[in-house]
């Protein structure tokens, strides 16, 4: 609930402020920038009440309809072959067949985390994402640009009581001479031959 102003309470001016910028704050989260909330206060002296009366206008949607990616791979020592697996990995994240999408500040972050966690699972560990917006309020258009930073991929694993690093790493060997981005699936079969060597196969 938006409107914080209990029935029944007395009334608060700095409650039935802030709960007006809740709502319109809530409009521009789900895509209507240029939504707006206005009030009207009746008091009656008699019975020492006051009714609220609340008017919402939620204007034009929104829409995005430009997405660029952009990456910032200056670290790695293979940009070319990186940036083509990442980019490659992203594809699957925004439809080709949408040409625009209804724009709200969680589809945003829902996306933000898609490909913080796609990068990450070719092996690109915490990769830094910053997110820019641009707006144009007479179009009633949003352009969304992410930007992913990396470093080299680095995998840190010192054994536990089934296997050991160096185990591990050798089994890896052909991955890390050819300088390719170690994927999650490939950690995960690897270790899986590993426990079966030895017996586990569950």
């Amino acid at each position: 609930q938006l409107y914080q102003q209990q029935l029944g309470a007395p009334f608060s001016q700095e409650v039935h402020q802030s709960s007006l910028k809740a709502i319109k704050n809530r409009l521009s989260y789900d895509g209507y920038l240029q939504g707006s909330v206005t009030s009207s206060l009746q008091i009656d002296e008699k019975t020492k009440t006051a009714s609220i009366y609340l008017s919402l206008d939620t204007g034009p949607r929104f829409f995005i309809t430009d997405i660029k990616l952009a990456l910032n791979l200056s670290n790695l020592n293979n940009k070319q072959q990186a940036s083509r697996a990442i980019t490659q990995s992203l594809q699957g994240i925004f439809n080709p067949f949408i040409k625009r999408y209804q724009y709200s500040q969680d589809k945003v972050k829902k996306w933000a985390h898609s490909i913080k966690k796609t990068v990450g699972e070719l092996g690109f560990l915490k990769p830094k994402l910053r997110i820019k917006i641009k707006i144009d309020y007479k179009t009633h258009t949003v352009n969304v640009f992410f930007i992913i930073a990396t470093t080299t991929p680095h995998y840190v694993f010192e054994g536990n009581m089934h296997t050991t690093k160096p185990e591990l790493l050798a089994s890896f060997n052909a991955h890390i001479l050819a300088n390719r981005p170690l994927q999650a699936s490939v950690i995960k079969h690897q270790i899986k031959l590993l426990y079966q060597k030895k017996g586990y196969w569950q």
